[in-house]
């Protein structure tokens, strides 16, 4: 693969909301417009994956950015095409698309 290139084409995946534990993500007054550190999105908008940049498997306790994630779940680091490494998030295993996770940054 070319340096940059995911190797993955198409939609990329469909992001979930923003929000959960430490308050740092928030709805704006508008109704769908998502807030995070200054970026904003529409709640519908999907997403292309930059690069995944980190992995974890949950212990039942709090995961950054998640609440109520079960132990013994797998999540994946993701940094978004676009966005800064700031906005990256903690998304399940099941919700990267098949393929991705073979490119993930050791």
């Amino acid at each position: 693969l070319a340096d940059g290139d995911s190797g993955v084409e198409g939609r990329g995946v469909r992001r979930r909301k923003v929000g959960g534990a430490g308050g740092k993500g928030k709805k704006r007054g508008r109704a769908g417009i998502c807030l995070l550190h200054g970026w904003e999105w529409g709640a519908d908008e999907l997403f292309e994956i930059d690069s995944l940049i980190g992995k974890m498997v949950a212990d039942g306790g709090d995961v950054p950015g998640r609440t109520r994630v079960p132990a013994g779940t797998v999540l994946y680091k993701v940094l978004w095409a676009g966005f800064p490494p700031e906005i990256a998030t903690w998304e399940e295993e099941d919700d990267i698309p098949c393929g991705e996770i073979d490119f993930i940054a050791e």
